[in-house]
């Protein structure tokens, strides 16, 4: 598988949002989503239901959108093949769907219907060639039908195995020998007969072909007459020796049933121009000198079939319907598409039993259930509506939905992860979304969050639902701003003009901060460059540390300590800095000179007088 593929159960299948379409898985986009072409649509479960129209995937001529990304053909006279009543809308408001087929209210089921009503669902193709389906809508001449995969014809059960083989299904054979009696028992004990659905790769381009020596000829149209275990037996064995695994598990290898010089070729024939079609066998090509089938085609009886949805030459090389004016395989009207693009599923009604999830599409948000016995029943977040014969989405925010449209009932909502979801800038309240933080406003009253106001945007632009002042933004919710350290908090944001954060739902400073005039400052040490003093730290002294220059130094009669840690008091000398007598000094000690000078006088001249 070149891309997008995933082993599932031990089978290839496509990833999760992959669709098998041309041989292999690919992203698709649903209706109403854009693209290039008609293959970049979802089909759901009919590769005719959608078309590229205008850039955009859209339900195409005759079908109508019934739910998701299903389109559902619209029928179109009394006595047409319907599924639900919707499909019959387009004849009358009187007209229904009962057992299958349009009739107006007032007639009898059975009246209707001409054919029993059937209690089992099963993948069948219509048997002989015809221009009209037997529960189909007439769309003469536009497909041919055939009947080479009809449980009524005598396809040989070699050429079954042989299709299994190349499939990489060993369980295929098995599946088809013992349907009937899988209907019969309701599905087996233990469902060990239970449908897959699977994605089969159509192409084994991407092994390495060996070719063998030829063992047997014609391996696809043997026959084998035993019955039984042994005949089972048998025809492995028989099929082992046309085609084999390698034994580094890697390389596919298959026989040629024709010989080499023959110029028409047939599946597994030999060739030796790799990377062209082979001669006289359509849409094949020469892989490692082995004819095999291309992407979107697959090999049976020797040949190469389109899958459904592929161009064909001819209905012969389609194994249900084939549509002329397309050059298409398709399904009849009304059946459902396979994920292999190989079967086609006819339709039932919701309370009959079913075998595949595409046979329940019709009915919306449905799948078919592995319980037994198996019917078609709502997915998880639905419930199922007998008037429009849907399971719906329950409607409202947090229900389950794949598109916008279960969620339109709600303003501002839209599916969000699978889930209704308010719209950026509006919440949920009352089970509605109003108008949240930043969602634009005229006036205070539609603003659904408490203590906010309609105010005009940073860029005045317009009007948005703000936060009043001294309330902060938080999810849903203005809280209030903290006014001192300690005041309760839910959210950091509260204590922002504290410079703090909240902790154990208080406002506080965190071990790099510390407190200085009622906030939190970051701690700077002595000889950090700081922007405020308040930064500045000083465990000891906080009042000595200043920030000066851009630098948390010491006041001034302050000085450092060894350890450069806390500001200390510079302690007085008796001498300055140069070791000289300063000039206080000085006259200080002339005037105790002076004084003793004139004192001595004084005691002299009294004595002597």
């Amino acid at each position: 598988m070149p891309s997008g593929a995933k082993c599932k159960s031990g089978v290839c299948d496509c990833a999760d949002g992959y669709t098998y379409a041309g041989g292999r898985c690919r992203l698709l986009n649903g209706l109403d989503s854009s693209c290039e072409t008609s293959s970049d649509c979802i089909f759901g479960y009919d590769r005719v239901s959608v078309t590229c129209q205008d850039n955009v995937c859209k339900c195409a001529d005759g079908y109508y959108q019934r739910s998701g990304n299903i389109c559902r053909l619209k029928s179109m006279k009394i006595g047409d093949a319907c599924v639900v009543h919707t499909d019959c809308e387009n004849i009358g408001p009187n007209v229904q769907c009962n057992s299958l087929r349009c009739v107006e209210v007032s007639e009898s089921p059975k009246a209707a219907s001409n054919e029993p009503e059937t209690t089992t669902a099963d993948t069948t193709t219509p048997t002989n060639t015809h221009t009209k389906s037997d529960i189909g809508n007439e769309k003469s001449p536009n497909f041919v039908y055939t009947s080479q995969l009809s449980k009524s014809t005598s396809t040989s059960e070699t050429s079954k195995d042989t299709l299994a083989l190349v499939n990489g299904r060993s369980d295929l054979t098995d599946d088809l020998d013992n349907e009937e009696e899988e209907r019969s028992s309701g599905g087996g004990a233990g469902g060990k007969n239970k449908s897959r659905e699977i994605a089969v790769q159509t192409s084994i381009d991407s092994f390495e072909l060996k070719p063998l020596k030829r063992l047997v000829k014609n391996v696809g149209t043997a026959t084998i007459s035993s019955s039984g275990s042994r005949r089972n037996f048998s025809r492995y064995r028989q099929l082992r020796n046309a085609f084999r695994f390698d034994d580094d598990g890697k390389s596919f290898s298959t026989l040629s049933n024709t010989d080499d010089d023959l110029d028409d070729k047939r599946y597994g024939s030999s060739c030796t121009e790799n990377g062209k079609i082979c001669a006289g066998l359509p849409h094949s090509i020469c892989s490692h000198n082995t004819c095999v089938c291309r992407s979107g085609y697959y090999p049976y009886n020797n040949k190469c079939y389109a899958e459904l949805g592929e161009i064909a030459e001819s209905a012969k090389e389609c194994q249900h319907a084939f549509d002329i004016l397309s050059n298409k395989c398709v399904c009849q009207n009304n059946f459902f598409y396979e994920k292999n693009l190989r079967s086609c599923r006819k339709p039932i009604q919701y309370h009959l039993s079913c075998t595949s999830d595409s046979q329940c599409s019709p009915f919306g948000a449905a799948y078919c259930s592995t319980g037994i016995p198996r019917r078609c029943t709502c997915e998880e977040y639905a419930e199922y509506d007998e008037l429009r014969q849907l399971c719906m989405y329950k409607e409202g925010l947090g229900e389950f939905c794949d598109t916008n449209k279960p969620c339109n009932s709600i303003p501002n909502a839209f599916c969000s992860n699978n889930y209704c979801a308010c719209r950026a800038n509006y919440m949920e309240k009352n089970k509605a979304c109003v108008p949240g933080i930043g969602a634009n406003c005229e006036a205070d009253i539609e603003c659904g969050i408490e203590n906010s106001i309609c105010d005009i945007t940073s860029d005045e632009t317009n009007r948005a639902c703000q936060c009043k002042k001294g309330y902060v933004h938080f999810k849903d919710e203005c809280l209030k701003e903290a006014e001192e350290l300690d005041d309760e908090c839910v959210e950091t944001a509260q204590c922002k003009p504290l410079l703090g954060t909240c902790i154990d739902k208080k406002c506080a400073c965190t071990h790099e901060q510390h407190v200085k005039l009622g906030r939190c400052e970051e701690k700077k040490v002595i000889n950090d460059a700081c922007t405020r003093s308040t930064q500045c730290f000083d465990e000891k002294e906080p009042e000595n540390i200043e920030c000066r220059n851009s630098v948390c130094q010491c006041k001034f009669g302050y000085q450092a300590n060894k350890e450069k840690k806390t500001c200390i008091r510079v302690v007085s000398s008796n001498k300055n800095s140069s070791g000289r007598p300063s000039a206080l000094k000085i006259i200080t000690f002339l005037l105790i000179g002076a004084a003793f000078l004139i004192t001595s006088a004084a005691i002299k001249q009294a004595y002597y007088d």
